[in-house]
C-alpha cells in the first residue's frame, strides 16, 4: 500500500484498581458469567468493557481495509496481585504454579502472556521463547518500514 504506516497505542487500565465499568457491563457480566463475588464481578465487567473497546478498534481497522497489514499486540505489565488485600479490596488473583505476583520479582510478578493478532500473523502460530517488552524493537521495527540495521546493531537483533 502507498499509505504510510501508523501506530495506535491504546493503554487500557480496565483491570486495574479501582475496578470500574458502566452498569451495563456489570449487568452483562452477571448474566453471562453467573458471578456472585462482587470483586470478581467488577473485574469481569471491566474486562468486558476492555474487550468491547478493542473490538471497536479492530472493527474500524477492518472496515477501512487495513486488517491484512495490521499487527495487534496485547500484553500485561505484571502478574496478578498475590497479596490477600490490595488497595482495600481482595485481589482474587491466582498465579499458580508461579510463585509471587504483582510487586514481587518472582515469576508470578514478572512473567505474563503476550498475544499477537491481525492480518500479518499466521493463524495458529505460536512462539514459546521468553521475550521482554524492551526486546520488541528488532522484530517489530521492520514491519514499520525503513532501514533499521543501525538500531539493530545498537539494540538487539531481529
Amino acid at each position: 500500500p502507498d499509505d504510510p504506516p501508523f501506530f495506535i497505542y491504546a493503554a487500557y487500565q480496565a483491570t486495574h484498581w479501582p475496578l470500574q465499568a458502566p452498569q451495563s457491563y456489570f449487568d452483562r457480566a452477571s448474566l453471562e458469567g453467573n458471578i456472585s463475588n462482587p470483586d470478581r464481578l467488577a473485574f469481569a465487567a471491566a474486562l468486558l468493557a476492555l474487550d468491547d473497546g478493542v473490538g471497536r478498534i479492530t472493527a474500524a481497522v477492518q472496515r477501512n481495509g487495513l486488517w491484512n497489514n495490521t499487527l495487534i499486540l496485547f500484553c500485561s505489565d505484571n502478574g496478578g496481585g498475590a497479596i490477600e488485600v490490595e488497595h482495600g479490596w481482595p485481589t482474587q488473583s491466582f498465579n499458580f504454579p508461579l510463585r509471587g505476583g504483582k510487586h514481587t520479582i518472582w515469576e508470578g510478578g514478572t512473567r505474563t502472556v503476550a498475544v499477537a493478532g491481525g492480518g500479518v500473523v499466521v493463524p495458529g502460530s505460536a512462539e514459546t521463547q521468553l521475550i521482554h517488552a524492551v526486546d520488541w524493537l528488532p522484530p517489530l521495527g521492520p514491519l514499520a518500514g525503513g532501514n533499521w540495521s543501525r538500531i539493530f546493531e545498537e539494540d538487539g537483533f531481529g
